[in-house]
């Protein structure tokens, strides 16, 4: 998609592609709005961002789902590439996909990226950054567990700030600041508990 274009997506699913360089899904360079969208089983075959690339333009993201996609390099559920592009993401999950190098579930190059209530769970990355790899830029996160991700949550250590609201005891470190506690509260990790008290709340 172009500088100059503008795209808006409400509902529905874009998956099942395969693609020869950048973003098996969406590849962005203008304005993007995915509401209530599933970006499922995408794939790049040589670069980055197996589900969603943005570049130029904010990309916004609300209540949908990233999953299952997977990139040859970095990024295999999101890539902010930061060459004046703006992520941000709402209720939304990332979880299930996988990169050959790093950010399994989101890789922020540069640029500026903003996740408000999302989860990002169950991602992998055979280098760095399971959940999260942040190279430069600003990333902010708020009510965005990062979590049961591997070989780790975020990386590097403490370059992903951020709170939740509930601290997990004995998941993989990586994610200084994204395991504090809540009202004193700890949380011991098991499929029950993630799915009644990881889902984000106002």
């Amino acid at each position: 998609m172009g500088d100059s274009a503008r795209l808006t997506v409400q509902g529905g699913s874009i998956q099942s592609n395969t693609a020869a360089s950048t973003g098996g899904g969406p590849a962005t360079f203008g304005t993007t709005v995915l509401g209530g969208t599933t970006v499922r089983g995408n794939r790049t075959v040589n670069l980055e961002g197996g589900g969603i690339v943005t570049a130029f333009g904010p990309l916004t993201l609300n209540g949908g789902r990233v999953t299952g996609n997977e990139a040859a390099t970095y990024g295999g559920g999101i890539v902010n590439l930061g060459l004046g592009s703006t992520l941000r993401l709402r209720s939304t999950t990332v979880d299930h996909n996988v990169s050959k190098i790093d950010g399994g579930g989101l890789y922020h190059q540069a640029g500026t990226s903003v996740l408000v209530g999302d989860r990002v769970l169950r991602n992998h990355a055979e280098g760095q950054g399971g959940g999260i790899f942040r190279v430069d830029g600003s990333l902010v996160l708020t009510r965005a567990p990062v979590v049961q991700n591997t070989p780790d949550n975020c990386a590097p250590s403490g370059a992903v700030p951020g709170s939740t609201q509930w601290r997990l005891v004995g998941q993989a470190p990586g994610c200084p600041g994204l395991a504090d506690r809540f009202g004193g509260k700890e949380m011991r990790w098991g499929e029950r508990q993630a799915m009644a008290r990881i889902t984000p709340f106002g």
